[in-house]
């Protein structure tokens, strides 16, 4: 909505910033092209990663595991004895 623009704090921020000179076209392809390579450089290492194993889907979620997940998870690690 048009409305809700002017509102956009991100962009409130960035006009700001340019009227006090802080905030420049050329600072801002510098920063654009820093954070494209930083992203690049994650996603090149997350592809690069060996792939999780199953029983990790249960892990981190909880700081401390219901009884129901538990049960759960054990039920995976036994289906995957008999599948291997």
């Amino acid at each position: 909505m048009k409305v809700w623009e002017e509102k956009d704090p991100v962009q409130r921020f960035q006009r700001y910033l340019a009227k006090r000179g802080i905030w420049t076209p050329e600072w801002e392809a510098e920063l654009q092209a820093a954070v494209k390579a930083e992203v690049d450089e994650a996603v090149q290492n997350a592809e690069k990663a060996a792939a999780p194993t199953p029983e990790t889907l249960f892990d981190d979620v909880f700081a401390e595991m219901p009884a129901f997940l538990q049960e759960q998870r054990a039920e995976l690690l036994d289906s995957l004895k008999e599948t291997r």
